[in-house]
């Protein structure tokens, strides 16, 4: 299958911050397949209400209170608290704080939760620039078995020099399953770079599915033939970059300028 990598320069400048929380990792070395799983089960939530069911990613602690990030299409408009549950079994009620879905052409589809725990500590991500080569993993929550999945690793297929509508910009190769929007994708440092949305589509597949933000098709923008790039379009799942994050939400500065 093609694998098509188009790169992006990004002049968004990056942040961090010391959340009171030790690294998981160091920021130079490689970590394998199981560990970054354990990585990803530590950030990761699982997110329900009456209607609702996906994952998220804890990105910010304030004392007490936890930041949550997860994608907005799996919060139902009538809705404003949630179940969260945390990597210890443990059920919180969560409460929506914002919602960046406005439109499909100047929005994304993120939203923001926050939870407290007087009693129990949580890991919160480190949140970088995908980098080129990287390969990436997925760690959510399925809605068919309810219990915390991870893909394998896999590799980036296409990083858009524009975002599509919703934000979407990171393709990759990885076994995703209803129920892992909003989860976490990991680099192989075990920091995330992207918050997942979509899978590979379930209805019929045409150019008009995948669009930039002024309509044009993204087929039509690649260098291959558009039928080409449609089935590397559709056979990519697909995140929001983590860079976007502190823009939309500048109260979270834990983005690392890799």
């Amino acid at each position: 299958m093609l694998i098509l990598v188009i790169a992006q320069a990004f002049n968004q400048q990056g942040f961090s911050q010391n959340n009171g929380s030790k690294p998981l990792n160091s920021p130079y070395s490689l970590i394998n397949s199981e560990q970054l799983c354990q990585i990803a089960q530590q950030i990761t939530v699982k997110i329900t209400g009456r209607e609702s069911w996906g994952s998220g990613v804890i990105v910010l602690k304030n004392e007490h209170t936890y930041t949550i990030v997860t994608t907005a299409h799996i919060l139902k408009q009538d809705e404003s608290q949630y179940t969260i549950e945390t990597q210890d079994g443990q059920s919180y009620q969560g409460l929506l704080i914002s919602r960046f879905d406005n439109n499909k052409t100047d929005g994304y589809d993120l939203a923001v939760l926050q939870f407290q725990s007087l009693q129990h500590s949580y890991q919160v991500a480190n949140l970088v620039q995908w980098q080129q080569l990287e390969q990436v993993m997925a760690g959510g929550f399925p809605q068919d078995t309810q219990k915390f999945f991870c893909t394998k690793l896999g590799q980036v297929s296409l990083q858009l020099e524009q975002s599509m509508e919703e934000g979407y910009q990171l393709g990759y190769f990885l076994d995703t399953r209803k129920g892992m929007s909003g989860c976490p994708i990991l680099n192989q440092q075990g920091q995330v770079v992207g918050i997942h949305g979509w899978g590979e589509p379930l209805i019929f597949i045409n150019h008009d599915l995948y669009l930039y933000r002024d309509g044009s098709r993204v087929s039509q923008s690649l260098n291959i033939p558009p039928e080409e790039a449609l089935d590397l379009l559709s056979a990519s799942g697909w995140a929001i970059p983590a860079e976007i994050l502190p823009i939309l939400y500048p109260d979270l500065v834990n983005f690392q300028d890799n």
